[in-house]
C-alpha cells in the first residue's frame, strides 16, 4: 500500500517503531497464502532440479553454500541470465528458485544460479564479495559448461550485486 499523504508515518522511516519497521519488511506475513506460495516453488524448483541434473552444486568458493548451479542452453553463444537470490540475506537458497529457470530457457536463454553465505555467518561484505566470486568463476569456467554468451545480472529481494567479472554485464 502507498500512500502520498505527508503525513503517513511509514513516509517517515525515523517515527517507526521497530515493530513497524520489521512489518514493512516482512512480506511472509503481507501475503496470506505466503506458505502455500513458497511450497509451490520449492515443490517445482526440485522437480525441475531433479530433471536437470547436469550441472548443479559446482564449488566456486571454500565455504558450504558458495555453488553454482548452471542450466546451459543448446547455443553456447546464448544470453544468460545470472539469478541472484533473496531472502534479505539470512535465507533462502539457489535451489529454490530454480523453477524460473524453465521459461528462460524456453526463449533459448542459459541461466546461473550462484548460491552464497547467509546472515549471520556471513557479513553482508563477505556475501558480496562472494557473489563477485561467482561471477568470475563465471567468467572463467562459464565456457567449460557451455556458458559464453552475453550475461544479464538480476536478483530478487535484497540479492547483493557487485559485478567486476569479465563478463559484459547488461544491466
Amino acid at each position: 500500500m502507498t500512500s502520498n499523504d505527508p503525513n503517513d508515518p511509514r513516509l517517515n522511516w525515523a517515527t517507526l517503531s521497530q515493530a513497524e519497521r520489521d512489518a514493512a519488511y516482512d512480506n511472509n506475513k503481507a501475503v496470506a497464502n505466503s506458505p502455500a506460495l513458497i511450497a509451490v516453488r520449492n515443490e517445482a524448483s526440485a522437480k525441475f532440479r531433479a530433471a536437470h541434473a547436469t550441472a548443479l552444486d559446482i564449488a566456486y568458493g571454500k565455504r558450504e553454500r558458495t555453488k553454482i548451479d548452471i542450466y546451459p542452453a543448446r547455443d553456447k553463444a546464448a544470453s544468460c541470465l545470472v539469478f541472484i537470490h533473496g531472502g534479505y540475506w539470512q535465507r533462502n537458497s539457489r535451489d529454490v528458485f530454480a523453477m524460473l529457470v524453465e521459461g528462460m530457457a524456453a526463449h533459448g536463454w542459459s541461466v546461473v544460479i550462484p548460491g552464497c553465505s547467509l546472515a549471520p555467518e556471513a557479513t553482508l561484505t563477505e556475501i558480496v564479495e562472494e557473489i563477485s566470486l561467482a561471477l568470475d568463476w563465471l567468467a572463467a569456467n562459464g565456457p567449460l559448461h557451455g556458458i559464453a554468451g552475453p550475461v544479464v545480472l538480476s536478483g530478487w529481494s535484497a540479492a547483493p550485486i557487485s559485478p567486476r567479472s569479465g563478463f559484459p554485464i547488461h544491466w
